[in-house]
């Protein structure tokens, strides 16, 4: 018989009783699946409770990159982009610089004014980072008060958090 992944899930965790980062692992080392499916089966099995758990069990669980993850919670899931990069920081502890290269190199964002934008509003990341982030990963030189500037105005929220849970 074929049984979905979302199956398979559930029979590891009730006939096993798998924790949620031992499902991933199997699922990714063992079963060979894609991050999609197994982004799909972790979330449709309620087996994580919101947006920051699932990009920790993915980053930490799965041989999926950092921005094969954000692209499946944005493709799979639908999760905006603040959204994902406050899972990837708060949830995955992801340095900026990888959340950088991930939202950058994913097109999620137009320009480089409103990833400055989104790494305010949904990282812990300040503008010395941000900035220096812009230099190292994507090759663009923007100072401190530049992304000042930016970012002005642009208030710091976990209303991305709260855009997890709720939808």
């Amino acid at each position: 018989t074929s049984a979905t992944v979302g199956a398979i899930a559930q029979s590891l965790k009730s006939q096993l009783n798998f924790a949620t980062s031992s499902i991933a692992d199997a699922l990714s080392f063992g079963a060979n699946l894609s991050i999609n499916q197994i982004t799909n089966a972790l979330w449709n099995t309620a087996f994580v409770a919101n947006s920051r758990e699932l990009a920790n069990v993915l980053f930490n669980n799965t041989s999926a990159t950092v921005g094969a993850i954000a692209q499946s919670l944005k493709s799979q899931l639908n999760f905006g982009v603040n959204t994902i990069a406050d899972a990837l920081d708060f949830g995955a502890n992801l340095s900026i610089n990888q959340i950088t290269d991930a939202l950058w190199n994913t097109a999620f964002v137009a320009n480089s004014n409103e990833l400055a934008q989104i790494l305010w509003r949904s990282t812990r990341a300040t503008a010395n980072q941000i900035s220096s982030a812009f230099q190292q990963v994507i090759n663009i030189s923007v100072s401190v008060s530049q992304i000042n500037n930016i970012v002005s105005g642009v208030t710091r929220a976990v209303g991305s958090f709260f855009e997890s849970i709720f939808g």
